[in-house]
C-alpha cells in the first residue's frame, strides 16, 4: 500500500509530544510557546493557546478518552484544563513545585497521572482535583507514563532508565522491571496488556 504525506507544520521550537484526538479527527501538540491542535485531515488549526496569555510555558498536552477537554502540563508546576474544542479555561491547578512533564489519563477518565521533574507522580481526579496518591521511588524525573488497558497499573519510565509498575488504585509500587541505563522515552502497551515496548537512548525492546 502507498502511503503520502499528507500536511506538515513546521514549528521553530520542536514539540515533545504529538497526540491524536480520541475521535482521530484532530492532532494536539505543545512546544514552551503554546498548545495547537490540528485537523488531521487538512492541517488546518482548530485551536491555538499561547504562553504568553497565562504567563507560563507550555510542556505537554494530553486528552482524556471522551475528549471533552484537553489538559496542559505546564513550566510552573500547574496543569490546565481547557474545554475541548471550544479552548476555553475550565481550571488549573498546582499539582507540583517543579516543572510538570507527562501526562495520561486512565481509561475510565477518572485519573490523571503527572510526572515532574522533582522525581514524582501524581494522581489526580480530573473532575474534583482531589489528589489521589503521590509516587515517589524514582530517582530521575519520569520520561515516559502508560496505563494498562484495564486501567490497574501505571507504568513509569525514567531519565535514568528504571521502569516501574504502580497500582493505580492505591499509588503503592509493584516491581522495578528494568534498569536499561538509558533514558526510557516513550513506552507503549499491547491491547492485552502483556507486552510493552521501550524506546529510548539508542535502544527499542519488547518486555
Amino acid at each position: 500500500m502507498a502511503h503520502k504525506l499528507v500536511w506538515t507544520n513546521p514549528m521553530h521550537d520542536g514539540p515533545d509530544e504529538v497526540i491524536f484526538a480520541p475521535s482521530g479527527r484532530s492532532v494536539a501538540t505543545a512546544n514552551p510557546q503554546g498548545v495547537y491542535v490540528f485537523d488531521t485531515a487538512t492541517g488546518r488549526t482548530i485551536l491555538e493557546r499561547k504562553a504568553e496569555l497565562i504567563k507560563a510555558a507550555f510542556i505537554n498536552p494530553a486528552f482524556p478518552p471522551s475528549g471533552e477537554l484537553l489538559a496542559t502540563s505546564h513550566a510552573d508546576g500547574t496543569i490546565r484544563l481547557w474545554d475541548y474544542p471550544s479552548g476555553e479555561l475550565r481550571t488549573s491547578f498546582r499539582a507540583h513545585d517543579k516543572t510538570c512533564h507527562r501526562l495520561v489519563f486512565s481509561r475510565d477518565g477518572q485519573t490523571l497521572a503527572v510526572s515532574s521533574l522533582d522525581h514524582t507522580i501524581s494522581l489526580w481526579n480530573p473532575r474534583t482535583l482531589e489528589r489521589q496518591a503521590v509516587l515517589r521511588g524514582h530517582g530521575d524525573r519520569p520520561e515516559s507514563l502508560v496505563i494498562s488497558p484495564d486501567d490497574r497499573t501505571l507504568i513509569s519510565g525514567c531519565y535514568q532508565g528504571v521502569i516501574k509498575t504502580w497500582d493505580l488504585a492505591t499509588g503503592r509500587e509493584r516491581q522495578t522491571l528494568a534498569r536499561s541505563g538509558y533514558p526510557i522515552s516513550r513506552m507503549t502497551v499491547t491491547a492485552d496488556g502483556r507486552t510493552l515496548a521501550t524506546t529510548g537512548g539508542r535502544e527499542t525492546e519488547a518486555r
